[in-house]
């Protein structure tokens, strides 16, 4: 959008000052335009470029630092400012796996041991139990150096997948 066409040309070519004001004015409606456009977008959907998710995470906190799934990269954005609101909890890290088993479809049998828990042995670790068909734990790896208190560790166990746990 461009103000100078829209006022006599006077102004802007004997103003300064007004030419000054009037490129302000058009920074400002360009960026409500542009914002106005983007509200009929549905970033969410599978078809999204890869480059606009990384651009999405980076946009709420998360920095990619490997290349990961679009789709998975897709789930971990949409929910990581509710990820980092619990952050240092057990919750937050079972969210992170629940987030990830979402998205790649695979279900968790209910009677199944917890996703996380404290190692007996050492308070400062954290036992998480993933499903073997579970990928992209890179990601996870990424998401536990936001969510993980310092000095805490982690120990990733790998499940055998049962046949109740059914990929739909």
């Amino acid at each position: 959008m461009k103000v100078e066409h829209m006022l006599p040309e006077v102004y802007y070519r004997d103003s300064r000052d007004f030419a000054f004001v009037g490129r302000c004015f058009e920074i400002i409606f360009n960026y409500i335009k542009t914002g106005a456009q983007c509200v009929n977008v549905n970033y969410l959907t599978e078809a999204i470029d890869s480059n606009v998710v990384e651009l999405m995470a980076d946009t709420v906190g998360f920095t990619a630092k490997h290349k990961y799934d679009s789709k998975n990269l897709l789930a971990v954005a949409g929910s990581f400012q509710k990820l980092l609101r619990n952050k240092g909890s057990i919750y937050s890290v079972e969210l992170a796996v629940t987030l990830l088993m979402n998205s790649q479809k695979i279900k968790n049998k209910s009677g199944q041991e917890p996703i996380c828990e404290i190692d007996a042995n050492d308070p400062f670790n954290v036992i998480i139990n993933v499903p073997e068909r579970l990928s992209d734990i890179v990601l996870l790896e990424d998401l536990f150096e936001y969510l993980l208190p310092a000095g805490m560790t982690y120990q990733i166990v790998k499940n055998v997948d049962s046949p109740d746990m059914l990929n739909t």
